[in-house]
């Protein structure tokens, strides 16, 4: 069974400086903390594949790492400060991560692969308009015109970092959580670096239960 994890991790100006070097510091919570866990699951069956995208400018999407979760630690590297430049088209990039999903270009979804974990990293405020972020998440109404199905299913986690008010209650609509993991405490949006101690263990107990299943979602 196939499991992508994303991170799709805002690499505009509002980002550089304590923003980014906080984005640092949860990845290598991610390296140090979720990693050992998942391993530590030795489940076979499961191939469990992390993908790390940066976003910025008017519709820039990059990737940053695509690697198993062996491989993750090996290749992940800092994001330097002036990586952390431009808008924060967040509408495409989550529009990106649907289209990846669905197969890419080539339209071949997997139909082993399991719902997928993404986890949306900001201050909150996006700035792009093709398409907006309101836009692009009308694709996980269920029953909506642009309803998605793969996406609308996916676990969706949103980390705030050092955001308004404004910028948490938009990152707050992001959030999905299954009921099993909503009825034991799990939350789909954190404050950073507020809750960094925490942080780092809740990201461990929320990512692991989503990629070795305890139940369907």
């Amino acid at each position: 069974m196939n499991k992508p994890v994303y991170f799709l991790i805002d690499c505009s100006d509002a980002m550089c400086g304590g923003r980014g070097e906080a984005v640092n510091a949860l990845m290598d919570g991610v390296v140090k903390r979720v990693v050992p866990e998942i391993l530590e699951q030795k489940n076979p069956d499961l191939n469990v594949k992390f993908k790390v995208w940066g976003f910025s400018g008017d519709r820039t999407i990059k990737e940053q790492v695509r690697a198993s979760v062996e491989e993750f630690p090996l290749l992940w590297k800092p994001i330097s400060g002036d990586v952390f430049v431009g808008g924060a088209p967040t509408g495409a990039a989550i529009q990106a991560v649907i289209q990846d999903i669905e197969g890419g270009v080539r339209g071949d979804i997997d139909p082993d692969a399991l719902p997928p974990v993404i986890i949306l990293i900001s201050d909150g405020e996006p700035t792009g308009t093709n398409p907006t972020y309101d836009e692009v998440m009308e694709c996980a109404v269920k029953g909506g015109s642009k309803e998605v199905p793969q996406f609308r299913r996916a676990i969706r986690v949103a980390i705030g970092m050092n955001v308004s008010e404004e910028g948490r209650n938009s990152l707050k609509k992001f959030g999905r959580l299954s009921k099993v993991m909503e009825e034991r405490g799990f939350s789909a949006y954190y404050d950073f670096p507020a809750q960094s101690e925490a942080l780092f263990e809740s990201m461990a107990h929320i990512i692991v239960p989503l990629i070795c299943p305890i139940s369907p979602y």
